[in-house]
C-alpha cells in the first residue's frame, strides 16, 4: 500500500499560481482638491471601466500582470491618462487631479442680411470647447427679434436661433443694427443685422 500512496500524492495537482495584481486611485478636482464623483475610469488594453463614487475612488481587481493605460473622463473636466505596470500580488496606485474644461463660443454667420424680402434667417451657436456652455443674446431693436435669447449647448454641439424681422410700420429705407451673443466663459460675438424696406417690392404691394 505504501508505494500506491506515494504515487497518489505525487499525482495531485499543485495550487494555481496567481498572476494578477490590482490598480486603484482617487480622482480630485484641481481647483479645490475635492474628490470627484462620477468620473469614468477606463483601463486599456483590457477595456475594463468603472465609475468613481462619492469618495472619488476607483479600483480594478484581478488585473493580469503587464503594462496598462488608465484613462479618466468626466463632464466639464479635461480628460487625462497615465501609464502603470501591474505586478503580481501588488496594488498600483494611480491618482488623478483633473482641471476644469472650458467652453468655447463660435457663432455663424457674423452678418444677417435680410435684403428686401427675407423675413427669417438662422444663426448657429456652436460650443467648440469641452465643457457645457450657456449663452445669452442681447438685442435692443424693435424691428427684429430672436426665437430664443438664452440657452445651453453641450460640448461639441451646435444650437440654432431663428431671427425674424418685421417691416410693418417702418419707413422706406435701409436699417442696420447689431446683436451680441455672450457665453459663460466670457467669450462674445457680435452679429450685424441689415434689412431694406422697399414699398416697390412684390411682397409689399
Amino acid at each position: 500500500m505504501l508505494p500506491l500512496l506515494a504515487v497518489l500524492f505525487t499525482a495531485c495537482p499543485s495550487d494555481p499560481v496567481d498572476t494578477t495584481g490590482s490598480i486603484s486611485g482617487i480622482i480630485r478636482d484641481a481647483l479645490n482638491s475635492n474628490p470627484l464623483q462620477g468620473a469614468i475610469v477606463t483601463l486599456s488594453p483590457s477595456g475594463q471601466s468603472t465609475t468613481t463614487g462619492s469618495d472619488g475612488r476607483y479600483q480594478f481587481s484581478n488585473v493580469e500582470m503587464g503594462d496598462y493605460e488608465v484613462n479618466v473622463a468626466r463632464t466639464d473636466y479635461k480628460p487625462d491618462s497615465k501609464r502603470t505596470t501591474v505586478q503580481v500580488g501588488q496594488n498600483s496606485v494611480v491618482d488623478f487631479v483633473l482641471g476644469r474644461a472650458n467652453s468655447s463660443l463660435e457663432v455663424t454667420p457674423k452678418t444677417l442680411d435680410f435684403g428686401k424680402t427675407n423675413t427669417n434667417l438662422n444663426i448657429n451657436i456652436k460650443n467648440a470647447g469641452q465643457a457645457t456652455m450657456t449663452w445669452e443674446i442681447t438685442e435692443n431693436e424693435s424691428w427684429f427679434n430672436c426665437s430664443e435669447t438664452r440657452g445651453t449647448v453641450l460640448a461639441g454641439q451646435t444650437g440654432s436661433v431663428v431671427v425674424t424681422v418685421d417691416r410693418s410700420g417702418l419707413a422706406q429705407g435701409s436699417y442696420e443694427n447689431t446683436m451680441v451673443v455672450t457665453s459663460n466663459d466670457g467669450g462674445s460675438e457680435t452679429i450685424y443685422v441689415n434689412m431694406v424696406v422697399d414699398f416697390t417690392s412684390n411682397h409689399l404691394r
